[in-house]
């Protein structure tokens, strides 16, 4: 076997992992970006220590590890997680999802805070999804772009201060 198909064969299986956990929203930009992404994971290669900007990072652990796409709507205690004595705000995310739920958000005019999905429609969040990360050319931002959901969103209208 070629040290190609042996890449290939690898990438397909990483691949296989995701598989069926297809997002889409509704979202012309966002159902964009998503199918940009997929169509980008399967021409993209690995990187390997072989392309200049990897050679100092081993991906074996990553590649060949079984994942599990797994949202947790779970109950969960963050207590213990929380930094005591302090007003900051507090975003929590498991596996990955923005939980609103178990997250402190201070409300502060022209600060917005909420999750990819609340925010996907909106003007600020469609300005810049799919823009600031290349989902076209990099195996792994095309994956992101192929299975992004229940990110986080943060966005602070012009002049606006947190105090």
């Amino acid at each position: 076997m070629s040290t190609l198909t042996a890449t290939d064969d690898k990438k397909k299986a990483f691949l296989a992992l995701f598989e069926g956990h297809d997002h889409t929203n509704g979202t012309e930009a966002v159902d964009r970006v998503f199918h940009e992404s997929k169509l980008a994971l399967n021409e993209l290669v690995i990187p390997t220590t072989r392309h200049e900007a990897w050679k100092y990072t081993r991906l074996g652990r990553v590649i060949n590890k079984a994942w599990k796409v797994t949202p947790s709507e779970e109950e969960i205690d963050v207590s213990n997680w929380r930094v005591k004595n302090t007003d900051s705000d507090c975003l929590v995310f498991v596996d990955g999802h923005f939980r609103s739920d178990l997250s402190e958000v201070q409300d502060e005019a022209g600060i917005t805070v909420s999750s990819m999905g609340a925010a996907c429609e909106s003007v600020a969040f469609l300005a810049h999804f799919g823009t600031l990360a290349d989902h076209k050319n990099q195996l792994f931002v095309a994956l992101n772009g192929a299975h992004a959901t229940g990110g986080g969103f943060i966005h602070f209208s012009r002049n606006t201060q947190r105090e």
